[in-house]
This record gives structure tokens, sequence and C-alpha cells, in this order.
């Protein structure tokens, strides 16, 4: 299973763009850019919005959402992946349509499923925080049905 603690290769961040998304992490947020012309949302981070042109802006959104599909790593020849399999890796679909894939902690990969609720944090390695997911609560979801949000 996963440890985000461990030391692990970080992403190359080349962009301010990029950056932007990485830093708020680091203080438990999901910043995801929406295009103040056409409405739209995207992820990965881009100077540009890829249905119209118009430069994006990044918004705050919850860190929840469902899985949309996953995979289980069972086999990585690279430290620390191959002390950590297997392990889930998932694709999760936010309340506004972008997917964002990441590590699930917390869960054992058997209990892993597509429409699993989960939640987003970020654990904070030098300057930026990496996003790992996990299985939403009890008490996060019933917030949630509260909001109008998906349970």
């Amino acid at each position: 299973m996963i440890d985000p603690e461990v030391e692990r290769p970080l992403p190359w961040i080349t962009d301010e763009f990029s950056r932007e998304y990485f830093t708020a992490w680091t203080e438990q947020r999901l910043v995801v850019q929406h295009c103040p012309r056409c409405g739209g949302w995207q992820h990965f981070p881009r100077p540009i919005c890829i249905e119209c042109g118009t430069v994006p802006v990044f918004e705050e959104v919850p860190a929840i959402g469902t899985v949309y599909t996953f995979t289980i790593i069972r086999q990585m020849g690279m430290k620390p992946f191959r002390d950590e399999v297997p392990y889930a890796v998932v694709m999760v679909e936010l309340d506004n349509g972008v997917k964002i894939m990441g590590n699930l902690t917390d869960c054992p990969i058997e209990d892993v499923r597509i429409g699993m609720a989960v939640e987003g944090y970020g654990v904070t390695h030098g300057d930026i925080g990496i996003p790992y997911w996990r299985p939403r609560s009890a008490d996060t979801r019933h917030a949630r049905t509260e909001e109008g949000g998906i349970a």
C-alpha cells in the first residue's frame, strides 16, 4: 500500500500554471482552471482554455469526487514503489466533470470500486504538495449531500 510520507520522485514543474496547482495542495486546497468566457473547466493546468482560447483562472473546488476508473499496480522495479505494491491508481471525477489521477491510500486494493466516493488531500514535499485520494468518510459524505452534491 502507498505511504505518502515516503520520499519519491516529484513532478518537474516548469511553468507557473503547474506550480499554482501543486502549491495549493500544500494548503490542502484543490484548484482547477475555469474559463471566464465559455465556462469550461480543465485539468491539467494550461495557459489557455482548451475550448475557446481565453486565459483561464484558478478556482478552488471541493477536493471530493468519485472513482471514474482505476488500475492496480502489481509490479514495479523502482524504489520506493517496489516496496509498496500492490497499490491503486485512480482517476477521480469531480462534480464539475474534471478528472484528476492519483494514488489511493487508506483502502485495501480489493475494496476499490468504480463509483467509490473519495476525498483528496495533499502531502507536502519541499515547496509543492502531491495529491492523494482516500475513501470519503461517512461524515464527509453526509456533509456533501446536504450541500446538494454527490454522496
